[in-house]
Order: structure tokens, then C-alpha cells, then sequence
């Protein structure tokens, strides 16, 4: 959810262009859950060499980005992922030591993730400089989100949330709603459609609809999955941005890679069950 260091990469480079107007929302028809497509199991080991080659053991952290901020280090959102996605990928130990440099610190919205029922709207985001690279992004105070409804990250954490109040019936009508934002390309919502956004989609909210989708029991759309896949590159990691014709845009980082292996992790428990 923090792009604005990608985006302004990103945008020294483009050029200028008029700013895309807001598609009609379709509400895509549910798809079957589809088996587990050849490379998952490579896809999911590869995001966490990924993420072993991001930890600092000075930090007992992941740096953020290898390229673009390879001195900065969060505790919310990205090691606090980190440390979920380590463990579903198979590394307990060091899903540990990292959970124990995050410490008891508190987010306000991807505790959600973790069953927690959480107020609703989320506020906006604070980022705060903890000591020195170290830095976290909290949600616990300050004015709150009136069009969440229009960010698709925000309704699908809607939708979790829901689930996590036994609310199932919600839970499902607002992970549709959010998937009427998803253009066959990526998620254009307000953020992809603000001056700032220069027109380019967000990795994570690929992998947030299917680990949210998993999770709630809605079928697959059997976009999301191929489209998630097209952004890990050599490195193992999941870049941040792309554009409409699916090219990658700036670097791989912490955060996205550790949305996109919970949501690899959700699919191939799904398939189990």
C-alpha cells in the first residue's frame, strides 16, 4: 500500500499522459476454482528466496527493496507480512526472528489478515520514522477513508473483515464489488486513476483479491492467478507496478512479494481442503 517512492521512479521516466477516465464496473461472472497450475509450488519458493536475500541481520529485518530502498526497513506493513509469509512458505525460524524484531507494534487494518475484527472505515495511513533506516505505517488514528469503497485493497480488506465477523453474506457481496473494479488487466480503482497513480496497476491488490477470495471461499477468477504469476521476475520477487499492456514498472520489494506468496500459500491450501 505504499507505493509513492515506485510511482515517483516511475514517473521521472514517462511522459505526460491525459488522465484515463473511470471504466464502467463489470461484475465479473464467478469462475471455477482452477487446480494448481504448473509452477505454483516453483513461484512460491522463489518469493521466499526472495525474501531471505532481503534480511538485514544487523536489523533482524527485510530491507524494503533491493534497488529502490535497499537502506530502509519497516515494521508495518512489510515485516510484519514478511513474517506471515516466511512461516506459510516453510521458514519458521526465520518468520520467528523477524516477528520478534517487529515486536507487539499494532498497524490498524492488515491485523485483519490475522482473524482480528477491526473497526471499520480504516484511518488513513501515518508513516513514522522509528530510529535511523527503521520506519512503520499505522492506521490508529486520524481521519478515515469515506470512499473506501473505491480503493480495491480497502473494500477486499472489507470483505475480510466481514468474514472475520461471521458476516459471510457481506464478506462475499463486497469481495464482488471489489472485483468489479478489475479491468482484465489489473485493479483500476481511485488510486490507479489519481494524477498521481500515472495509470500504472498495483501488484498487490492481485494478490490480496486471491488470498481474500481463498479465504472467504469464492470462486477463482482465473485471471487473477496468471497475472499475479506474469509479475515475479528473475530476482523471485513480485515487482510493485505495471502497466496496462502487463510490462513491469520499478523494483521488486518486501511488501508485494509477501502479499503474493499468502495468496499462493491461501490457493494451494484451498486445493487441499
Amino acid at each position: 500500500m505504499r507505493l509513492a517512492v515506485c510511482i515517483l521512479l516511475v514517473a521521472m521516466l514517462a511522459s505526460c499522459a491525459p488522465r484515463p477516465t473511470l471504466p464502467t464496473p463489470t461484475l465479473p461472472t464467478p469462475l471455477s476454482t482452477a487446480p494448481p497450475t504448473p509452477g505454483l509450488e516453483e513461484a512460491i519458493a522463489s518469493g521466499l528466496v526472495f525474501l531471505r536475500d532481503r534480511y538485514d541481520p544487523a536489523y533482524h529485518l527485510l530491507n524494503e527493496s533491493p534497488v529502490t530502498a535497499p537502506d530502509r526497513y519497516w515494521l508495518a506493513t512489510d515485516n510484519w507480512l514478511a513474517a506471515h509469509a516466511l512461516r506459510v512458505a516453510g521458514d519458521g525460524s526465520l518468520a520467528e526472528t523477524v516477528s520478534a524484531a517487529v515486536g507487539d507494534i499494532r498497524h490498524g487494518l492488515i491485523e485483519a489478515l490475522d482473524g482480528e475484527i477491526l473497526p471499520w472505515p480504516p484511518h488513513v495511513e501515518t508513516q513514522t520514522q522509528v530510529d535511523g533506516g527503521i520506519w512503520t505505517e499505522t492506521r490508529l488514528a486520524g481521519p478515515s477513508y469515506a470512499d473506501w469503497q473505491e480503493y480495491a485493497d480497502l473494500a477486499l480488506y472489507a470483505a475480510i473483515v466481514a468474514h472475520n465477523r461471521n458476516e459471510d453474506s457481506e464478506a462475499r457481496r463486497l469481495y464482488r464489488q471489489a472485483l468489479a473494479l478489475f479491468d482484465g488487466i489489473g485493479f483500476a480503482d481511485k488510486a490507479y486513476l489519481a494524477p498521481g497513480g500515472h495509470g500504472l496497476y498495483a501488484t498487490y491488490k492481485l494478490a490480496l483479491a486471491i488470498y481474500v477470495g481463498a479465504q472467504i471461499e469464492e470462486p477463482l477468477d482465473r485471471r487473477l492467478l496468471p497475472a499475479l504469476l506474469a509479475k515475479q521476475d528473475d530476482s523471485g520477487g513480485f515487482v510493485t507496478l505495471y502497466q496496462g499492456d502487463g510490462a513491469a514498472q520499478g523494483d521488486a520489494n518486501t511488501e508485494t512479494t509477501s502479499y503474493a506468496i499468502l495468496a499462493l500459500a491461501a490457493l494451494r491450501q484451498q486445493v487441499v481442503r
